[in-house]
């Protein structure tokens, strides 16, 4: 049985679970769950961001890491 470097991502199964520049989803609520699955895959939790709307409608939805933008814990 070959070794699993913890340094890198697990391998995904099927090229279509992988996230592309352009992609469109039908729904925000299908577009979370989609990077929400990613995201589980490859160790980290996504939230919702940032969101845009123009005239009442979501034009941008931004997923980010749940860690994003918090400060490192201080080792005592």
């Amino acid at each position: 049985m070959p070794l699993l470097d913890l340094n890198e991502p697990p391998p995904i199964e099927d090229e279509h679970d992988i996230p592309f520049i352009g992609q469109t989803f039908k729904n925000q609520e299908d577009s979370f769950i989609f990077y929400n699955n990613y995201a589980k895959e490859q160790g980290f939790v996504v939230v919702k961001g940032r969101t845009d709307t123009k005239h009442g409608i979501t034009i941008r939805q931004d997923f980010i890491c749940n860690r994003a933008g918090k400060p490192r814990s201080k080792a005592v």
